[in-house]
C-alpha cells in the first residue's frame, strides 16, 4: 500500500490502522480516505461526501483527499506518477480519475482523522488561471474515453456552478451597494453629531456667560442691601430715636 501525506499535516494514531481495515474489507476499494479537520487558519471540519467520490461526479470536481491510503494493486496499474509539469499540482486529481477509470472505487471512513493545515499559503489556495486551463485541457485529454462518455453530466454541472457562482456575485454586488449605502448614511449620522455636538458647545458656552453675568447682579444687589442695611443702622435709627425723644418732650 501506499500513504500519500504531506509533512505538515498531521494522522490521527487509528488512521493507517483504520484505513488498512477498511481496504481489506471492501476488495473493490483501491484507495481510502477520512474526513477532514482544518488547523492553522481554518478549523472547519470538511466531510468527504461518499457519492461524489464517484464517475461522473469527479470529473467535475476533485471531491476527494490528496493524503489517501492507495492499495499497491491500483497503483501499479496507473503507474506511480505523472511527470507532466502540467499535471504538478493535479497529480492526486488525476490519480483518482484514473483509479476509478481502472473500475476501482473510492472509499471513506466519516471520522475527523486526517488532519490538514491550511495556511494562507496553502497550494490548495494558490491559483493561476493559466496554469489550470492548461491542466483542464491536458487532463480531458487524457480522459477523453470519460468525457466522452458523460459530456452532458459534466456540462451541466459545471454550468449549474457556473451560474451559482454569477448569483453568488450578484448577491455579493447587491451586499456592497447595500454596505456602501449604511456607510454613507452612517457619515451622515456622524456628521450630524458632530454639528450638533458643536452647537451644544456654544449653547453651554452662552449658559456660562449668562451665569456668569447672573452671579456678578447679585453680588452686586448683595452689596446694596448691605449698604442698606449700614444706613439704617448708622443714619436712620439714629435719627428714629432723636425724634422720639423730641415727640416725648414736647
Amino acid at each position: 500500500m501506499f500513504l500519500f501525506f504531506c509533512a505538515d499535516d498531521k494522522l490521527e494514531q487509528t488512521y493507517i490502522e483504520e484505513c488498512v481495515n477498511y481496504l481489506d474489507k471492501n476488495p473493490k476499494c483501491g484507495a481510502v480516505s477520512t474526513w477532514i479537520q482544518r488547523f492553522g487558519d481554518d478549523n472547519a471540519l470538511a466531510k468527504i461526501d461518499p457519492y461524489k467520490i464517484k464517475l461522473p461526479e469527479m470529473l467535475v470536481n476533485n471531491n476527494f483527499l490528496g493524503s489517501s491510503l492507495v492499495r499497491y494493486k491500483a497503483m501499479k496499474e496507473i503507474g506511480f506518477g505523472n511527470e507532466l509539469k502540467v499535471f504538478q499540482k493535479h497529480n492526486d486529481y488525476d490519480r483518482w480519475v484514473s483509479i476509478l477509470e481502472n473500475g476501482w472505487e473510492l472509499g471513506v471512513i466519516p471520522k475527523e482523522l486526517f488532519l490538514y493545515r491550511q495556511t494562507t499559503a496553502s497550494l490548495s489556495r494558490s491559483i493561476n488561471i493559466e496554469d489550470e486551463l492548461a491542466f483542464r485541457n491536458a487532463f480531458i485529454d487524457k480522459h477523453r474515453a470519460l468525457f466522452d462518455k458523460y459530456y452532458k453530466f459534466v456540462i451541466i454541472n459545471i454550468s449549474q456552478q457556473l451560474l451559482e457562482s454569477i448569483k453568488w456575485q450578484n448577491e455579493l454586488s447587491s451586499g456592497k451597494d447595500w454596505l456602501e449605502n449604511q456607510y454613507h448614511n452612517l457619515n451622515i449620522r456622524i456628521d450630524e453629531l458632530v454639528k450638533r455636538t458643536e452647537q451644544q458647545d456654544i449653547n453651554e458656552k452662552t449658559l456660562n456667560r449668562k451665569y456668569n453675568k447672573l452671579l456678578v447682579k447679585i453680588d452686586i444687589k448683595n452689596a446694596k442691601i448691605i449698604d442698606l442695611e449700614k444706613y439704617a443702622k448708622y443714619s436712620l435709627y439714629p435719627l428714629l430715636k432723636r425724634l422720639k425723644k423730641i415727640a416725648r418732650l414736647n
